[in-house]
């Protein structure tokens, strides 16, 4: 349900996707989303500090402000970073992961 905000099959949707649902989330004991984009291939985590603190996610090398971040299809972003806030959204609340990989 990339971007359309319409579900798709994952056979019509962009080839190279990644879709982590809720139940995985779950049986991972992560503790944050941040923990859980670290085990995916091709995404790099960077923390200032302890949980909680500022974390910026590079997807195939791209800057972290590259990475857009929807949240029920509305873009999650800070006006002074234009990064994502990953601290922002309860691991909880999430009913799946969609990484898209591609340009």
């Amino acid at each position: 349900m990339t971007a359309t905000r319409t579900p798709q099959r994952a056979a019509d949707v962009i080839p190279d996707t990644t879709v982590i649902n809720a139940e995985e989330i779950r049986r991972s004991g992560a503790g944050s989303i941040a923990d859980i984009l670290q085990r995916q291939r091709g995404v790099e985590i960077v923390r200032n500090g302890p949980a909680g603190a500022s974390t910026s996610v590079y997807l195939r090398g791209a800057n972290s402000n590259q990475v857009l971040v929807l949240l029920d299809g509305v873009r999650l972003g800070s006006s002074t970073t234009g990064s994502a806030s990953w601290n922002a959204v309860p691991l909880a609340a999430i009913e799946r992961i969609e990484i898209v990989y591609g340009p």
